[in-house]
């Protein structure tokens, strides 16, 4: 399991109204937290009609953290109003196994004036024991400038102006009940700064829960992976094998899968394989099926998709995404989606991967890794809750 965090826009402003970036594509599945810095203890900001924003915590005025949910896939940018204050904000974004509606503690501290370097955090009381896996966000605010001493975890500080901040981004370790992010250093010792610090735990996807699909990093078998099966009807036999080096997004291994047209590759055949079927679904359901392909294409094209049986066996319908060889990288893994919504009657769901329309001229060498089928209907993290009995 892992979660990535980066910054996607940043700032440090005196504007009243702000226009923060979006990235330029994001999924269902990615989560954004506005991490906001004042100069003065003063109100809220708010956001732009067209994203939901949840305070997550503050200490009051000055430091806050807010939870991002986009109206639709096609935002590209929201405002943040404020006041005349000198104002510092990152974006950040949250892709892989995490759930940010899930944020199972937080805690703040509000050092006031001091003229330590040091801004202290308090200690943050966890739900359950710590498995490893969950996402420790901490952010230190100074009301007026620093000169931040960054660590490994550090993925953001400002580099000049009031309003100073510092965010930092760490793993929780297995078993703890608590986590006391680092102190930060904002340098200046000597100096008196109003200090602010927060911090907040993201809660970590279990295994399964979100990827529906099992073996779906390819990381078991010899040659096709396990749980996935050849469905080919080409004239000649697709190679099948793991790779340890190009392709690899997640994990140790990619599946790979060359084929050369051979006489009797008309155009009427297919390379295809695909993950054994899940079941569970109800009509109406829409599922998303993310995929990490790399390689080349010659004379052939690639789709991926998703077809539907009822709860006897029987055939429904499918929908594919298709891609070229120009969508795809030849040595380095690119993200392509597609969705599709469960039709009346259907109950086992399986995704394929496939090459159609196969013909002599076709050369095909390509990679897939990190295959997510995700029932968007579904809750992705239930609730945990350590329970402590003493006698």
């Amino acid at each position: 399991m892992s979660t990535t965090v980066s910054v996607v826009d940043s700032g440090n402003t005196t504007n009243t109204v702000i226009t923060v970036a979006l990235p330029g594509t994001y999924d269902a599945g990615d989560e954004f937290v506005v991490i906001w810095s004042r100069n003065n203890a003063e109100s809220y900001p708010t956001f732009g009609s067209n994203v939901t924003a949840t305070l997550i915590q503050s200490n009051g005025g000055r430091l806050a953290a807010y939870r991002i949910v986009p109206d639709t896939l096609s935002e590209v940018n929201f405002t943040i109003t404020g006041s005349n204050s000198i104002w510092s904000w990152a974006l950040l974004e949250f892709t892989g196994d995490s759930d940010l509606s899930e944020v199972i503690a937080s805690n703040v501290n509000n050092g006031g004036s001091s003229t330590t370097a040091l801004i202290e955090f308090s200690t943050v009381d966890l739900g359950y024991v710590a498995t490893g896996n969950e996402v420790v966000i901490s952010a230190g605010g100074v009301n007026a400038t620093a000169s931040w001493t960054t660590s490994g975890a550090t993925i953001f500080n400002t580099t000049g102006g009031n309003a100073a901040l510092m965010v930092n981004k760490t793993a929780t370790t297995a078993g703890e009940i608590t986590v006391v992010p680092a102190n930060f250093d904002r340098g200046l010792g000597g100096t008196p700064r109003s200090e602010s610090s927060l911090s907040f735990v993201v809660q970590a996807v279990p295994i399964g829960k979100n990827n529906l699909l099992s073996n779906a990093s390819f990381e078991l078998g010899v040659t096709i992976a396990t749980d996935w099966v050849d469905e080919s009807n080409v004239t000649g036999t697709p190679t099948y094998s793991l790779s340890t080096t190009t392709g690899v997004e997640d994990g140790l291994k990619a599946q790979r899968v060359q084929y050369t047209g051979v006489a009797g590759d008309d155009g009427t055949k297919k390379v295809q394989f695909y993950a054994l079927a899940y079941d569970g679904f109800s009509p109406g359901d829409t599922v998303q099926f993310d995929l990490y392909i790399t390689g080349t294409m010659t004379n052939a094209y690639g789709i991926f998709g998703a077809e539907a049986f009822e709860a006897d066996g029987t055939y429904i319908s499918d929908v594919a995404e298709a891609y070229n060889d120009a969508d795809i990288d030849p040595t380095t893994p690119t993200k392509l989606s597609m969705q599709y919504t469960v039709p009346p009657l259907g109950s086992y769901l399986a995704v394929f991967i496939q090459f159609p329309a196969f013909a002599l001229t076709g050369v095909i060498d390509v990679y897939f890794d990190k295959a997510v089928m995700t029932n968007l209907g579904v809750l992705s993290s239930p609730a945990r809750r350590l329970f402590i009995m003493t006698m």
